[in-house]
C-alpha cells in the first residue's frame, strides 16, 4: 500500500508546484500590466504642447554705446533754492529690437562713476568733498550698491519719435516701477525723468532737518546712443 501511494502523492506535490508557480506568473502580469497603465495615465496629463507663437517675441539686440551715452542729475534742495548736478556713467547697456521697433533692453549704471560739475575744477577740495559725500551711506552708498539697473517692461509708441517707456528702476536693492517719456532720432534716445530719492533711501537722514534740508526731486536727463 505505501509503494502505491507514494507516486500518487509525488503526483499531487508537482502539481500544487505548478500551480503555484502559474499563479505567481499570473500575479506578475497583471502587476507590470497596472504598472504600464499607470504610467500611460501619468504621462497623458502632462501638457507637451508648444508654446504659442503669440508669446515669442524675435529680437534683435542693439549694443548702447557707452562711451557717448550720458546720464546728466540734479538735485535740489531748500524748495529749489539751492542745487547739484553732475554725471553718472553707463556701465553695460542694450536695447532690444523687432522689425525696426523697440521692444524692451536693459542697463546698468556705474554709480562710483557719479561727478558733480557745478563746482569749479579749481576748487577741487569743495567738489571732492560733495562727490565723497554723494557715494557715502548718507546718499547713494556706492560702496554696498556699486551700480544700479534699469529694466524696459514695456514700450508704447506715441508718436512718431516719442515712445512711453514703462520700466524697473533699482537703486541700494530696492526696485521701483517708474513710467517716463522718451524721444528717438535715428539711434539717439532722450529723455527727462523725475524720481522721488526719498523711495530709494536716497537723502542724508541724519536727523530731521537734514533730511527737510533736501528736496525730494531727482532729476535725470538721459542720452542714450546705439551702436
Amino acid at each position: 500500500m505505501i509503494l502505491w501511494l507514494a507516486p500518487e502523492m509525488l503526483f499531487w506535490e508537482r502539481m500544487c508546484r505548478a500551480m503555484s508557480r502559474g499563479l505567481i506568473s499570473l500575479l506578475l502580469s497583471l502587476l507590470l500590466m497596472s504598472c504600464s497603465e499607470n504610467k500611460s495615465l501619468a504621462h497623458q496629463q502632462i501638457d507637451l504642447s508648444p508654446v504659442p507663437n503669440h508669446f515669442i517675441v524675435e529680437s534683435d539686440t542693439v549694443l548702447i554705446d557707452l562711451t557717448a551715452s550720458i546720464l546728466h542729475w540734479k538735485g535740489t534742495k531748500m524748495s529749489g533754492a539751492g542745487k547739484h548736478e553732475g554725471e553718472i556713467m553707463l556701465q553695460d547697456g542694450y536695447l532690444l529690437q523687432s522689425k525696426n521697433e523697440l521692444v524692451g533692453g536693459a542697463f546698468e549704471i556705474d554709480m562710483n562713476s557719479i561727478t558733480v560739475n557745478d563746482i569749479p575744477i579749481h576748487e577741487p577740495v569743495p567738489r571732492k568733498r560733495l562727490t565723497n559725500h554723494l557715494k557715502s551711506d548718507d546718499f547713494f552708498d556706492v560702496e554696498t550698491y556699486p551700480t544700479a539697473t534699469f529694466q524696459i517692461l514695456d514700450l508704447a509708441t506715441l508718436a512718431y519719435d516719442s515712445l512711453e517707456v514703462n520700466g524697473l528702476l533699482t537703486m541700494k536693492d530696492i526696485t521701483i516701477p517708474i513710467t517716463f517719456s522718451a524721444i528717438r532720432v535715428r539711434n539717439t534716445f532722450t529723455a527727462h525723468v523725475m524720481i522721488d530719492r526719498f523711495q530709494w533711501n536716497i537723502a542724508y537722514e541724519g536727523n530731521w532737518l537734514d533730511r527737510t534740508f533736501v528736496d525730494p526731486e531727482f532729476e535725470l536727463r538721459i542720452k542714450l546712443i546705439a551702436e
